[in-house]
């Protein structure tokens, strides 16, 4: 005579082991969706505050411009040139100032040309009055450079 045999003595324990597999993948999925969103919102915090220190560095050479032209129209073409403050005023200098220990600030200034139909163009009549600048920002961030540039145009608003 033929046993009649229960198939589903020990199931209990399969779906056990099944359930806390889906909950231990679920909990690890959970746990490095965390670890990524924590690191890609420090890294913003980065690219936030070189955002912030471009718009700066904008400002300040406006603020240069404003004091006297010749403080804009005295530098070099193509040469680096940096921003740094005492307290009270600011400065343009040769020296690399860092911000934060983290980010450099620079800036460089080219010449700019007018056509004939007086529109700013890559040759043509040099106009004294007028300074392309671009400004960057810079830091280290995850063993690589990051950099974030503006750039800007720059007139000299009292000249007669």
């Amino acid at each position: 005579m033929l046993k009649n045999i229960d198939k589903t003595k020990g199931s209990g324990f399969v779906e056990l082991i099944i359930g806390l597999s889906i909950i231990f993948v679920a909990l690890t999925s959970v746990v490095s969706s965390y670890n990524f969103f924590f690191k890609v919102a420090k890294n913003n915090t980065k690219v936030i505050k070189a955002e912030f220190l471009l718009e700066e560095g904008v400002e300040v050479l406006k603020f240069v411009r404003d004091s006297d032209w010749t403080n804009i129209s005295s530098l070099s073409s193509g040469s680096d040139y940096y921003l740094s403050f005492d307290g009270s005023l600011w400065s343009v200098s040769n020296t690399n100032v860092y911000i934060d220990d983290t980010y450099e600030r620079k800036f460089v200034i080219s010449d700019v040309y007018r056509d004939v139909d007086d529109n700013i163009a890559g040759m043509g009549a040099l106009d004294i009055g007028t300074k392309d600048i671009e400004v960057f920002v810079s830091w280290l961030s995850s063993g690589a450079t990051s950099t974030r540039s503006i750039n800007i145009i720059l007139t000299d608003l009292f000249s007669e």
